[in-house]
């Protein structure tokens, strides 16, 4: 019988972290699930890992490759796979033991081709534990956990980011469509995920976290941007190539336009030294015009994007990093904005969220632990009386 799920994990260099993570997953509720790790051409331990496991889980199945990148592993991962449902999770985060089980459940109860949860994310370094609301403004949805993407297209890619560990996918539905990672170095991810959400017919939303992402950890596919500068324009040129193709580019075109440009803007402003000053000529001179930037205005996106956009294409290289130095300077010495207040306040409310999510997870747990114990202690009681009456009987 085929899986119900199938994960996907591409693992490169994973040896410090890869047993929380198969671990996390060997121990989910849903049963039914087969576990893909394709070793990337690690220099570490990380395919002993994965043979370890497989050894004593027939449901993990080990795929070696030469290294060829996350988004080739997520292929070939993707192609072996038998489950129903899909999913694409990273081998250094860790999930909550039902998250496969009610992301599935939501899937088949909603016949949606999509589903979105929750997710917070924890310090490598320092074990911080830091909310994730940022990374969905459920506030965009209206309170929907079911809707289409048409009816969101002027918000929709507001309401995500192009990363696929927070998401589950039809099976049938990315095959259906020939959704496939393209070969690029890093951002290949946000091609996949925005594709295959865009072209959903439904999408359904698990409000709970179920992901613990592990952040600031070195040596990770996130940490790869500076040494390939160009991917992320490559990937969003690729992107709105796909949905022109797909034909519901125009639909999604002033989302679509808005994310890009606070996408690229993100990957300018954290990036530093040599990368960076390329990509800010790059961004100036040509990626601007060829993404039609120069058309937006103050009032089709976000106006802090808008005033950076503005500084960008005004100002020499040299005076955008002073400014940002000012700025940065300021930030220390005056008292936040408003809107940093309101942040915070989401925040604390998010991660107050995270903590009742998880106790009432725990709670549950324990109840069903007492339940199963009650019950074997009836069982017993039950065998006693019995044998006890089989005693009084031969007594007799």
């Amino acid at each position: 019988m085929s899986a119900t799920v199938s994960v996907v994990i591409p693992v490169y260099n994973s040896d410090k972290c890869l047993r929380g993570c198969l671990d996390s997953l060997c121990g989910q509720s849903l049963k039914n699930i087969e576990i893909i790790c394709v070793n990337d051409g690690s220099a570490d331990g990380s395919w002993d890992i994965i043979r370890e496991y497989s050894a004593r889980d027939e449901r993990i199945i080990g795929i070696s490759q030469e290294n060829a990148g996350a988004g080739e592993a997520r292929n070939n991962g993707m192609h072996k796979a038998s489950g129903r449902y899909i999913i694409f999770l990273d081998s250094d985060d860790v999930f909550e033991k039902n998250m496969l089980e009610l992301m599935s459940d939501k899937l088949e109860s909603t016949s949606a081709d999509s589903a979105m949860c929750l997710a917070d994310s924890f310090d490598d370094a320092t074990g911080q534990i830091c909310s994730g609301g940022w990374t969905m403004p459920r506030e965009l949805l209206g309170g929907d956990d079911v809707f289409s993407p048409a009816d969101k297209s002027g918000v929709f890619f507001q309401t995500m980011q192009g990363w696929p560990w927070d998401k589950m996918f039809r099976a049938d539905f990315i095959r259906r469509h020939g959704i496939e990672y393209p070969n690029l170095p890093n951002s290949q991810d946000l091609v996949f995920t925005l594709r295959a959400m865009a072209l959903s017919q439904r999408v359904c939303f698990v409000d709970r976290i179920l992901v613990h992402r592990r952040v600031n950890r070195s040596g990770s596919i996130s940490n790869s941007r500076a040494a390939s500068f160009e991917s992320p324009y490559n990937a969003v040129r690729i992107l709105m190539d796909d949905l022109r193709a797909d034909g519901v580019y125009d639909i999604f075109k002033h989302s679509l336009d808005r994310w890009s440009l606070n996408f690229l803007l993100w990957h300018l402003r954290t990036l530093c030294g040599e990368p960076q000053k390329q990509v800010y000529r790059l961004f100036r001179r040509e990626w601007s015009r060829e993404l039609g930037f120069d058309e937006l205005t103050r009032e089709t996106c976000n106006e802090n994007d808008f005033n950076e956009y503005t500084t960008v294409m005004r100002s020499s290289y040299r005076k955008y990093i002073m400014s940002k130095k000012i700025k940065n300077a300021l930030k220390k010495i005056l008292p936040p904005p408003k809107s940093a207040f309101d942040r915070e306040n989401r925040i604390t409310a998010d991660n107050i969220a995270a903590l009742r999510s998880r106790l009432s997870a725990g709670l549950c747990a324990h109840d069903m632990k007492l339940a199963e114990l009650a019950a074997e202690n009836k069982r017993l009681r039950e065998e006693i009386d019995r044998l006890t009456a089989i005693v009084g009987k031969n007594e007799k």
